[in-house]
């Protein structure tokens, strides 16, 4: 290993810079290079909120769309004027800097177990709120049906009491025994 790889020595990198606001790249964009910081602040945005302030020199963006193939999960935008390296060909700076992909398996484990301990704080809560319903099948002796039945238009012919027990009928061939009927 060389010198320059041990200490990763990007000088023949394109570097941008960003004025304050400007914006790196976008949620949902396709994007396929990603960026490391080297002054400056950078904000991450998903969804018009600011989940996430970059400001050590090396942080890394933009490296999740390279590694999954899928649209930018973020916005991020320069929250003061910074400068970033610019890594067009991921792939072939792994393989020219071997620590690199070191660096961007860490900065990913780190950020798993940070969400780990987020979603475990999360679930707490939420069991500490609304725990678990229960997987048994509810008693039907506690269940109460309401059935409110029209009341038909005035006519002679018509036998009200037929009407009702016809609707009683198919309830106990339904419920059996565990109906209960009050009227």
């Amino acid at each position: 290993m060389t010198e320059a790889t041990a200490r990763m020595d990007f000088s023949k990198l394109p570097r941008r810079e960003l004025e304050q606001n400007e914006t790196l790249f976008c949620e949902g964009d396709p994007g396929s290079e990603m960026y490391l910081l080297l002054s400056g602040e950078l904000g991450v945005f998903r969804s018009g909120e600011q989940i996430a302030t970059l400001s050590v020199p090396t942080s890394i963006v933009g490296e999740m769309s390279f590694l999954t193939g899928s649209p930018r999960a973020a916005t991020v935008q320069a929250l003061k004027y910074s400068t970033v390296i610019v890594v067009d060909d991921p792939e072939s700076a792994f393989h020219a800097y071997p620590r690199l992909g070191v660096k961007v398996a860490r900065e990913l484990a780190t950020r798993l177990n940070t969400m780990n301990a987020r979603l475990q704080k999360v679930r707490a809560q939420v069991v500490a709120v609304a725990p678990a319903p229960s997987l048994e099948p509810p008693d039907l002796a506690d269940v109460t049906i309401t059935i409110a039945l029209p009341r038909p238009p005035a006519a002679p012919d018509l036998d009200k009491t037929l009407m009702g027990s016809d609707v009683l009928d198919a309830l106990d061939a339904v419920f059996g025994d565990s109906l209960r009927l009050s009227t």
